[in-house]
């Protein structure tokens, strides 16, 4: 385990235990980046936060939700998602959902006369 960290990021055996150990622990993406800048002081917090989500996704996956009926029926006006009904969505995903209900898109006036 703590190989295949080290190599997916750069750093060292010793410096991915530190990580790791981290991890297991309940610490988080913020966690990594400062260890990463603390484990080489030329590297940006940019570098460091890519890379610490590169490891999380690699090592974690990505967490994804399932929609309950009131999200599957928002889901179904939005063009995005209508091939995915069925899927679990990223969290990304879910914010442009709730995004959408919050500032829902303009709505033609013809949907509107009778």
């Amino acid at each position: 385990m703590h190989s295949k960290t080290a190599s997916l990021i750069g750093i060292d055996r010793d410096q991915a235990k530190v990580l790791n150990y981290g991890r297991i622990y309940g610490a988080g993406v913020t966690f990594a980046e400062r260890l990463l800048m603390q484990f080489n002081h030329q590297m940006s917090s940019t570098e460091a936060r890519t890379k610490a989500r590169t490891m999380y996704q690699m090592t974690k996956g990505t967490r994804k939700y399932v929609l309950n009926d009131e999200g599957q029926a928002v889901a179904e006006n939005l063009t995005k998602f209508r091939d995915k009904m069925d899927e679990p969505v990223t969290r990304e995903e879910l914010r442009y959902l709730v995004r959408s209900l919050q500032h829902p898109p303009a709505v033609s006036s013809r949907l509107f006369q009778k």
